[in-house]
Order: structure tokens, then C-alpha cells, then sequence
């Protein structure tokens, strides 16, 4: 177990002597952060507006200089700025005095956390939430990439899609542009009677997990046969039955369709 892993575990367990967790069971937002970058857009700089709020995401940054600490907190919509003092917090939160200490030694970055408060918009003109209460969602055991460089590395980024989801919007765009796309798909075929089958829509004769080692060698996957499934009333899509029997039997009858074990042999 690495070093940081078990520091952040001993947080975790710092945060549930504290009640904080550290995995919440219930948090309610109010507001989405692109809904509140949105409404919120002719606030000027350096003033405060009296609007109630409470957000939940993930830190992807933080900061904290002395008394005072800027968080950045992101959900599916996009990220916004928390701002937490000290003195605001410590007014607010009167049942916990160490409030400001417990957040910004306590959560790392990677961890959902909810938050409430009002709206601020700094100097600088970054639109934030000026935190009056906290509540810890869900700890992360591992750290985040670079910000600076992300997720530089193509196969982990493969590998690990989760972590790719993360830390690059251009990558939850696109999941999200497909999912758009396959559901409207899918009800434009459903307005039309078709009905979809539970399997997959590409269904392959053989497939590797049919063959593991130890084989002498491993099936053609140029020789499964692939065929889509889906039907509408009596009328079948895909490859014909004779089709797919035809590739069946080519298949089954092809040399590396299949997989033998090697034959043991006795020593003499």
C-alpha cells in the first residue's frame, strides 16, 4: 500500500471520528454549477449576492493561503469556485470551531464533498460560493493526474477510462454526445415496432473467451460470424438463416476454430 493511500485512510478515519463520514449518505443540491454560472453571469466583481445555495462535485483543485482558502469544485456541468473563510465558517459552523482546519487538512483533491452558502464573485471576477457548511460525500484513496499535463499517458488513459472521464471534459463530451445519440436511436425504433433483443446486437459464433490457453492455437476471428439481431414483428433483420448457417458450418469446420490441449506426455 502506497505512502499518500495510507495517509488518505487515515484521514478518512479522522473525518468519521468527526462525523464526517468519510461517505456521506445523503446530500441534496440545489443549483448545478453551469445553472449558477449562467443566472449568476451580471454579478459584479467583489460583490455578494444572498442566494442560498448548495452544490456537490469533485475537488480538482485547492488552495489555501493563511486564513482563507479557494477550493475548485466540479460536477457533470462543469466546475465552480468555492470560497472558504475562516471567519464565515467558524460563524456558521458553531458546533465545529476547527470547521476551517477540518476542511482544508482534511480533503484532498478527488474527493465529493457538498457544500452551502452564498454567491461572491472575487476581485479577479470568478464567480463563487462563499461556504458556510460542508459535508463530506465520498473520500478518494488515490490522487488525481497533473493538472498541468493531465492524463498524459494514451494506454492508461484506455486503460483506466474512469480516470479519463475525470480529467478531461473533451472525453465525457463525447460519451456524452454517444449516449445522445444511441437513445435516440433507440426511440426512434421503438416508435416504430421494432423491439430489442436482450443480447448484444453484434453476436459473434466464437469468441476468444472460448478459447484460453493452453491451446495449441488460438480461433480465426476471421472466421466468426457476425449477425444482427433485432426483429420487428415477424420480419428478421441480419443475415439470412441459410447465411448464417453456411458461416456456422465454415467456422466450426475451419482448423483454428477450434482449441486442442496439448497432450501430456509420460516420462520414460
Amino acid at each position: 500500500m502506497s505512502e499518500l493511500r495510507e495517509t488518505r485512510l487515515e484521514k478518512g478515519k479522522a473525518l468519521a471520528a468527526l462525523g464526517q463520514g468519510p461517505y456521506g449518505v445523503r446530500f441534496q443540491p440545489s443549483h448545478r454549477t453551469a445553472e449558477l454560472q449562467a443566472a449568476h453571469a451580471d454579478l459584479p466583481n467583489g460583490d455578494e449576492r444572498d442566494l442560498a445555495v448548495a452544490v456537490a462535485g469533485r475537488v480538482m483543485t485547492r488552495r489555501v493561503m493563511g486564513k482563507l482558502a479557494f477550493f475548485t469544485l466540479a460536477d457533470e456541468t462543469g466546475p465552480i469556485q468555492l470560497y472558504i473563510e475562516k471567519a464565515t465558517l467558524a460563524d456558521s459552523m458553531p458546533e465545529d470551531p476547527e470547521a476551517f482546519a477540518h476542511i482544508t487538512t482534511l480533503v484532498d483533491a478527488g474527493d465529493w464533498i457538498g457544500v452551502q452558502g452564498t454567491l461572491r464573485r472575487t476581485d479577479r471576477g470568478e464567480l463563487s460560493v462563499k461556504v458556510q457548511g460542508w459535508q463530506m460525500l465520498s473520500k478518494s484513496l488515490q490522487p488525481l493526474p497533473d493538472k498541468w499535463h493531465g492524463l498524459a499517458d494514451v494506454e492508461k488513459r484506455y486503460r483506466q477510462r474512469y480516470l479519463d472521464l475525470i480529467v478531461s471534459p473533451a472525453t465525457r463530451e463525447t460519451f456524452r454526445r454517444r449516449a445522445l445519440a444511441v437513445s435516440a436511436m433507440r426511440r426512434w425504433l421503438d416508435e416504430r415496432g421494432f423491439l430489442e433483443p436482450t443480447h448484444g446486437p453484434l453476436k459473434p459464433t466464437t469468441t476468444p473467451s472460448t478459447c484460453r490457453s493452453p491451446c495449441a492455437s488460438p480461433p480465426s476471428c476471421t472466421s466468426s460470424a457476425w449477425w444482427w439481431g433485432a426483429l420487428s414483428g415477424s420480419t428478421s433483420w441480419g443475415a439470412s438463416s441459410a447465411t448464417r448457417a453456411s458461416a456456422l458450418a465454415t467456422t466450426r469446420s475451419s482448423p483454428r476454430s477450434r482449441c486442442t490441449r496439448p497432450t501430456p506426455t509420460t516420462a520414460t
